[in-house]
């Protein structure tokens, strides 16, 4: 578990402070209230595994998670870590199975 800790905070830090291997990619999430929100995101690669970094407002009321990349690709998404209260951010772990465009940092 602290290994995964240590991986999502330097991959939230990276891309936080501009990694320059990163693709933009729009969420889209249906809430547990039945709505839909939407926003915007970076997918950055770490290994074999796929982050995205989201606005938390976006996702804090989710039951599911869809990531779209600029190909079209589509995946599924799961809330992993959130970044310091101050930020409004959160890190989201791609499903394992997925086309997304993510590059490696």
């Amino acid at each position: 578990m602290r290994t995964s800790r240590f991986v999502a905070v330097s991959v939230l830090v990276s891309v936080l402070c501009g990694a320059p291997l990163a693709a933009p990619v729009h969420i889209s999430v249906d809430t547990l209230t039945g709505s839909q929100e939407h926003g915007a995101g970076i997918s950055v690669g770490k290994g074999l595994e796929c982050y995205v970094v989201a606005p938390r407002h976006v996702v804090e009321m989710a039951e599911k998670i869809t990531v779209k990349d600029l190909q079209g690709n589509t995946s599924t998404a799961e809330p992993f870590q959130d970044a310091p209260a101050e930020i409004d951010a959160i890190l989201l772990k791609v499903e394992q199975d997925h086309r997304l465009d993510c590059p490696e940092d």
